[in-house]
C-alpha cells in the first residue's frame, strides 16, 4: 500500500503504517522529510494527553512528556504547517495496534498554551494545535464498538479509585 492510496476511516495495523511511511514511529508526531509529511498519532489507550474532538476540531497535545513544551521540533513543524507545505495527516488509536486513518488536517487557528499534567502528575504548560479535517465530507468517525470498549476500561478503573481520587 502507498500513501496515496489511503482512505479516511481506513483501519491499519503498525506493520502496514511503517511499510506506508517507510519508518518506525516511536512518538505521536513523526517528520518524514522525504515524504514532506509530518505523522500524527494520538494513542487514546496510553496516553496522558489530553487530545480530543470538539465540534470538529482535534484538538492535539504537543510533543514532549515533561516540563514545559517548547515551540521547536515537530510543535514548530506544526505550527508552520500552513505556510511550510508539510502534509499533516492524522491518526487514531482507541483499540491496542489499531491505528485509525482520520484523513490529512490542517490548522485550524493559531496554537495556544494550556497546563496539563506530564506523566508524574506535575502541572506543565503544553501547546494545543487546533487541526480540522481538510476533507469536509469526511467527518471524524471511530467505530462504535471503540469507543465501547474503551469506556468499559474507563469505568472499570474508575472502580478501582477512591471517592478523592475520583472528584
Amino acid at each position: 500500500m502507498k500513501i496515496k492510496d489511503l482512505k479516511p476511516g481506513q483501519e491499519l495495523t503498525y506493520q502496514q503504517l511503517c511499510e506506508i511511511f517507510d519508518t518506525k514511529f516511536y512518538r505521536g508526531m513523526n517528520r518524514r522529510k522525504t515524504l514532506n509529511s509530518l505523522i500524527l498519532i494520538s494513542n487514546h489507550t496510553k496516553s496522558f494527553y489530553e487530545d480530543e474532538w470538539k465540534d470538529n476540531i482535534f484538538y492535539y497535545t504537543g510533543e514532549g512528556q515533561t516540563g514545559d513544551q517548547k515551540l521547536n521540533g515537530q510543535n514548530k513543524t506544526i505550527a508552520e504547517s500552513n505556510e511550510n507545505g508539510v502534509k499533516v495527516y492524522l491518526f487514531e488509536v482507541h483499540d491496542p495496534g489499531v491505528y485509525f486513518f482520520q484523513g490529512l488536517v490542517r490548522l485550524e487557528s493559531k496554537p495556544y498554551q494550556e497546563l496539563q499534567e506530564d506523566y508524574k502528575g506535575n502541572k506543565r504548560l503544553v501547546w494545543i494545535f487546533p487541526l480540522k479535517l481538510i476533507d469536509q465530507n469526511q467527518p471524524n468517525a471511530i467505530p462504535d464498538e471503540s469507543f465501547q470498549k474503551k469506556e468499559k476500561i474507563r469505568q472499570k478503573n474508575a472502580a478501582k479509585l477512591s471517592n478523592e481520587e475520583l472528584i
